[in-house]
């Protein structure tokens, strides 16, 4: 359960990171 929830928050987080770079 919790593996799964920092697994999603850990691929969020990297979108993030790609949204920025491709706006840069």
């Amino acid at each position: 359960m919790t593996r799964k929830l920092r697994l999603e928050i850990h691929t969020h987080t990297l979108n993030i990171k790609t949204n920025n770079d491709v706006r840069r």
